[in-house]
């Protein structure tokens, strides 16, 4: 629940680009593309619930 929290607080008012990026700034291309994914997992599951 708590992460579901951050995430949503993150992602509101269009915050979701620089701060979700912070978080994996200065890792390899390949973590990058694997927390991209997760995210973009994450909104398309919220859209199928809602």
């Amino acid at each position: 629940m708590l992460f579901r929290l951050s995430f949503e607080t993150l992602a509101q008012d269009g915050a979701a680009d620089d701060g979700a990026r912070a978080v994996v700034d200065g890792q390899p291309a390949a973590v990058q593309a694997a927390w991209v994914e997760t995210l973009s997992r994450m909104i398309a599951a919220g859209e199928l619930i809602s």
